[in-house]
């Protein structure tokens, strides 16, 4: 794949299965795994599709998510733009107006697809049970990135996998 984008990491947390949600909603919610996703993407720019903003609206009704977050994007055509969000209506626009910084790359949806080529790091948190959602990882992402890390977490049943390109 060709580009010129500085650097696309992506954080999202999924079970065995690769299950990431069902309705909107994410197999665990742990304050740990938002502490650390919060660590990772303090200060930074993140990029996310309008559903996951939206699933994101239901934990934190109040807040603009991510309040941490230097500078926050969702890619859609019928949102409109507020004070906190940067709307931008297709993946080749933020590529395009993006190309130089390192962003980081929220959750599921549509953009994984069309965002992958981009994609230089994975940083998952897995959940070690099989449930049965509606929404999953893709299963075939190890044929485009390799493990570099594994780390056990002293919580039952979940663990920590980094992969790069």
């Amino acid at each position: 794949y060709k580009t010129s984008l500085k650097m696309l990491k992506w954080i999202c947390a999924m079970s065995n299965n690769n299950v990431i949600w069902k309705d909107w909603k994410m197999p665990r919610h742990k304050p740990w795994d938002l502490k650390r996703f919060k660590e990772y993407t303090k200060d930074q720019i993140v990029v996310m599709w309008k559903a996951t903003y939206d699933s994101l609206k239901s934990y934190r009704p109040n807040a603009e998510w991510y309040p941490h977050a230097k500078k926050n994007i969702v890619l859609s055509k019928s949102m409109k733009w507020n004070e906190n969000i940067e709307v931008i209506p297709d993946t080749q626009t933020f590529l395009d107006k993006y190309k130089d910084d390192l962003v980081w790359v929220l959750w599921w949806g549509k953009i994984f697809d069309s965002l992958m080529p981009y994609i230089d790091e994975l940083y998952l948190t897995i959940i070690e049970d099989d449930v049965q959602w509606d929404t999953f990882f893709p299963r075939n992402f190890k044929k485009h990135f390799k493990s570099v890390e594994i780390t056990p977490w002293l919580d039952e049943g979940t663990h920590y996998e980094t992969y790069k390109k």
